[in-house]
């Protein structure tokens, strides 16, 4: 009866070890899901800003357009062979000597064309509103304000005069792409959309307007346009890199990740090398399945081998996962980089390596990396853990217990060495430390109901102890 009680503690006890090897190894495999979910955030492509230089708009020959005087006729005769000239400075110098006394809303148009030319902003903008008083509204002027204060990177009144041209009549490319752009600079990407989207069909071949209609379509959620757009691009473009990147972005946002695959996979054979993409490349492929392409990825990519951040989770997934080929081929590229790990880098990175040799049967090989893995880093608790799980095997219960008394010092191995210390105290007969341990659990956790009955079968071996 002793004999069978005892076998039915072994076996529970067993068995509670077993579960918690088996929430180790799903803590790898939440760890490297945890970090292949922030690919959307990878892909990151700038909005250029645009080229904003604004070239000569002489007066039109429209009917509410400002006129000349009488007077000013000479003038402007004398200056038009400069103009065409593009000879600014001097026109500017013949405009300041014959300047009349009372100017046209017409004359200051082209003086403030000319100082445009010159970049002296503030006088051209004092001209263009000096026009604007005398004549009223003119498209034309309210255009070249829109023009000067996006050369000063003065958002707010851009947009003001941009929306005056378009309600005066402005319907160029030049000014819907520039309501896109600061639209989505400086508001939402969804009021942009509209305006890029009349600049691009105005001017299909303007990159500006082709970049920036795919932004705002891919960043306001519209992701089936935006990849309409992109497909519509890349048949003129095939080997554009940029493309294939927005081409996955978009995949990605759309929770496409098979989409996003091939396209990532098209810009790397292009040549794509940025880390964040190349990271986004082999983590699109671990979602896939295709382990050893991403390893392979990542073993020729030394920005990545030595970001531990990257390599270490995933060291942790493929040992979790038993892709020992693939730990091999990573650990073995590693090496040439581990001087740039620290010490707690070090000691994980050697912890690997312990299970690998675990993992080969080269058990006195594993024990030596376990101790360089806790040289490195003393407070590692999975590896004390890994330790004294070997030294139980040997029978070296004291030893064992020591390194499991370390390990339950540390909050997030707690529970687990708590359970291997309640296993040793059972092997050693000392089932009122077993008990104990176990009932540290429970007040650690107090959902461990499934801890009863062995608390039970352990107050009976004790009963039974005590009245010998």
């Amino acid at each position: 009866m002793k004999l069978n009680t005892q076998k039915s503690v072994s076996l529970k006890l067993l068995r509670l070890k077993r579960t918690s090897l088996m929430c180790i190894a799903l803590g790898f495999s939440l760890t490297i899901a945890l970090h292949t979910s922030t690919a959307q955030a990878e892909v990151k492509i700038t909005l250029p800003t645009p080229n904003w230089e604004m070239s000569f708009k002489p007066l039109s020959s429209s009917s509410n357009t400002p006129k000349l005087n009488s007077e000013e006729f000479a003038l402007i005769d004398k200056v038009r062979p400069l103009l065409d000239e593009k000879q600014y400075q001097k026109a500017n110098a013949e405009l300041a000597k014959l300047w009349p006394e009372q100017a046209s809303a017409a004359l200051f148009y082209v003086r403030a064309q000319v100082l445009t030319q010159l970049k002296q902003y503030q006088k051209a903008e004092q001209d263009y509103l000096s026009s604007i008083k005398l004549h009223g509204d003119y498209v034309l002027a309210s255009q070249s304000l829109a023009g000067l204060a996006l050369s000063q990177n003065q958002a707010k009144k851009a947009r003001k005069y941009l929306a005056e041209t378009i309600a005066l009549g402005g319907a160029s490319s030049d000014l819907f792409g520039q309501l896109g752009y600061l639209n989505l600079r400086e508001h939402s990407a969804f009021s942009s959309v509209a305006a890029y989207q009349r600049a691009y069909a105005l001017a299909p071949e303007n990159k500006h307007w082709q970049k920036g209609l795919l932004m705002a379509l891919s960043q306001s959620g519209s992701h089936l346009q935006a990849n309409a757009l992109i497909d519509e691009l890349l048949k003129d473009e095939p080997n554009n890199v940029e493309l294939w990147l927005h081409k996955a972005n978009a995949a990605v946002s759309a929770k496409q990740s098979q989409r996003a695959l091939t396209a990532m996979e098209m810009a790397y054979r292009l040549g794509e090398k940025q880390k964040q993409n190349i990271q986004l490349l082999a983590q699109l492929n671990v979602q896939a399945g295709n382990i050893a392409r991403a390893v392979n990825i990542v073993k020729t990519s030394p920005s990545l081998l030595q970001d531990y951040s990257y390599i270490g989770p995933m060291l942790d997934w493929l040992a979790s996962q038993s892709h020992w080929n693939d730990l091999t081929t990573l650990i073995t590229s590693t090496k040439s980089q581990s001087k740039h790990f620290d010490s707690q880098a070090l000691s994980h990175w050697n912890h690997q390596r312990a299970r690998l040799a675990a993992n080969k049967g080269q058990s006195k090989r594993q024990v030596q990396l376990l101790q360089q893995a806790l040289k490195h880093n003393p407070a590692n608790g999975s590896a004390i853990l890994d330790l004294a799980d070997i030294r139980i095997a040997q029978g070296q219960f004291n030893r064992a217990d020591i390194l499991l008394s370390r390990a339950a010092a540390m909050k997030e191995n707690r529970e687990a060495a708590w359970m291997k210390r309640a296993q040793v105290a059972y092997l050693q007969k000392r089932y009122k430390s077993a008990q104990e341990f176990l009932q540290n659990i429970l007040k650690l956790d107090p959902s461990r109901r499934d801890l009863i009955s062995n608390m039970d079968i352990l107050q009976r071996l004790i009963r039974q102890k005590n009245t010998r």
